[in-house]
């Protein structure tokens, strides 16, 4: 818009300003001049009394449908778990789209000394069992692994459990037990016995 333009629509004959010819002004972008303001950090906030205000930004938390917000350099989830810019969250599954580089990682040890299913959402993936006991394999599925190290040989299988040379393994002493799935059978092997 040009001043000569403008000046028409705010200005009545006289040279006073009309408060009317306001409503056919449409001011935006490089129009918008902030006067003795500097630094290139305010915004134009409009301030609830009909007025707007150049102001600072302050530390203000943007929410977009209550599931995750962006408070300054950090995500926070709908838990309230903070996380900077690209940094995983650990309390929910991840889907990671690029290569990764894991380190330290430790495996959660779950000790059993009776009869057990696995239970790999909540039990990790490394058992540590105390006696000859009975374990019944969980449902297969596919990418699944865990392991068994057992202070005697495990006394009965139960499920859907394909092993080495297809021979049910009979060690003695501590055993260690290793299995995967693809899905549709769990593929096993002792891997070793008689540890000590």
């Amino acid at each position: 818009m040009s001043k000569a333009r403008l000046m028409a629509d705010l200005l009545d004959a006289t040279g006073d300003v009309l408060a009317a010819n306001l409503d056919n002004v449409t001011l935006e972008g490089s129009a918008v001049k902030s006067t003795g303001e500097a630094g290139a950090t305010k915004f134009l906030r409009e301030d609830g009394d009909n007025t707007s205000s150049w102001q600072i930004p302050t530390d203000t938390t943007y929410t977009a449908s209550g599931v995750v917000s962006i408070d300054g350099s950090n995500v926070i989830t709908s838990t309230g778990e903070a996380n900077a810019a690209n940094t995983a969250i650990t309390s929910s599954a991840q889907a990671f789209t690029e290569d990764q580089t894991f380190e330290a990682i430790t495996e959660t040890v779950t000790a059993k000394s009776a009869g057990f299913t696995p239970d790999l959402s909540n039990d990790g993936t490394v058992y540590n069992v105390t006696g000859a006991v009975a374990v019944t394999m969980p449902s297969a599925e596919s990418g699944k692994s865990f392991t068994i190290i057992a202070s005697a040989p495990v006394s009965s299988w139960t499920g859907t459990i394909k092993w080495a040379s297809a021979t049910v393994p009979t060690g003695t002493g501590i055993c260690i037990y290793t299995f995967v799935s693809d899905g549709t059978n769990w593929y096993a092997f002792e891997a070793g016995n008689a540890f000590g």
